[in-house]
């Protein structure tokens, strides 16, 4: 094979090794690499390889090995976690292990020492080693670093631009800061179709942390609940939606969801996390698209879990009436057999039941009445 994608599992360095002494003639390559060896190393050469995406865990040694294996490289998009590399050992990296690269793209995820400096100059002085030669005038790449002033942890990404990834995380608490000889560039996020958005009603939004971004092509929204006023100049349009992940507190507002739902005409699914005790406003969403609702059991919310009347509920309910796939958690399993006969539309259940261990330890091999 001549072209290969591995993203969906994790790759250890030996299989990747092994794959890659199998695969002599490979040109494209899309993997998953996570490695706690420091000694580990690959031992072969790839002279064909051109575009690698790769997502990274491990060290910056074992980085460098992955690199000298394919002299030839040309594309490089990186996605690294827990590793930290500024502008100058990137500008050594490429310079000694990649120099046929013409399109880099990165994503680096990772913490700043706990020190004196704030986070603020702790980014400038990140910053400053992007401002080289190197990388303004020779190759004109150009990043951006966010980071979160009120995070403990002092975690910070930076990538650069424009952004190259399907997957986004979004605070409305985010500072940023580019090397862009415009900070207004780069603010449109046409690559991204998953975004995870913090909308964190305790955060102050000042001049630094208006939303510029847009994200006008997402297909997964995964977001807490109340939104603030700057939700909609992050997104022009949800016409791409088709899942949808809702985090709620203690005071939902629905009639927030029901207008974003409003928007996204081809929405498919729709979850709770977690699944709302009190859930009149939430049986009277109405859709014409959504085929599948979940409400994920957590062991932290079992007063969460599905009543008589709640499944009641949502049989009669606009959404629970054309279900296809309901993912959910009972207090009895007696209600199960009621969902299942009344839900016409439904053809996958996924659930479990509040009632499963005290129901298990006393059924006999065969006795279980649901199992026909």
């Amino acid at each position: 094979s001549k072209y290969l994608s591995i993203e969906k599992s994790q790759c250890e360095l030996s299989s990747l090794s092994h794959l890659l002494k199998c695969t002599p003639y490979l040109k494209k390559l899309s993997t998953v690499v996570r490695c706690s060896k420091s000694d580990e190393c690959l031992d072969c050469v790839i002279p064909s390889m051109k575009p690698l995406k790769l997502d990274f865990r491990g060290s910056a040694d074992l980085l460098k090995s992955i690199f000298q294996t394919m002299p030839t490289l040309c594309h490089l998009t990186i996605d690294i976690s827990q590793m930290y590399l500024d502008g100058h050992a990137w500008e050594q990296i490429i310079n000694n292990y990649l120099p046929k690269v013409k399109m880099f793209r990165l994503k680096m995820k990772f913490q700043f020492e706990q020190n004196s400096d704030s986070m603020v100059e702790n980014v400038d002085k990140l910053l400053m080693t992007f401002q080289t030669t190197f990388w303004l005038e020779e190759y004109r790449w150009f990043v951006r670093c966010h980071w979160d002033p009120s995070d403990t942890l002092r975690s910070t990404i930076i990538y650069t631009l424009p952004y190259a990834f399907n997957e986004y995380s979004y605070s409305n608490g985010f500072y940023s800061k580019s090397i862009c000889f415009n900070e207004k560039d780069y603010w449109t996020y046409d690559s991204v179709d998953m975004i995870t958005l913090n909308n964190n009603r305790k955060t102050s939004v000042d001049s630094h942390t208006v939303p510029v971004s847009h994200f006008p092509n997402i297909r997964h929204l995964e977001i807490n609940f109340p939104l603030n006023e700057y939700f909609p100049l992050l997104f022009p349009s949800f016409h791409r939606l088709t899942s949808l992940h809702i985090h709620v507190d203690t005071n939902p507002n629905y009639d927030q969801l029901q207008m974003l739902i409003n928007q996204a005409s081809f929405l498919y699914s729709l979850r709770f996390s977690p699944a709302q005790k009190s859930r009149y406003e939430l049986f009277q969403l109405t859709s014409k698209s959504i085929r599948r609702l979940e409400f994920p059991y957590t062991p932290s919310t079992r007063s969460n879990n599905f009543s008589n009347e709640d499944c009641y509920n949502l049989i009669n309910s606009p959404l629970g009436f054309q279900c296809e796939v309901l993912s959910i958690c009972f207090e009895n399993r007696i209600d199960i057999v009621n969902l299942i006969q009344n839900m016409s539309n439904l053809r996958l259940l996924v659930f479990k039941s509040e009632d499963d261990n005290e129901f298990f330890r006393s059924v006999t091999p065969g006795g279980d009445e649901f199992v026909q």
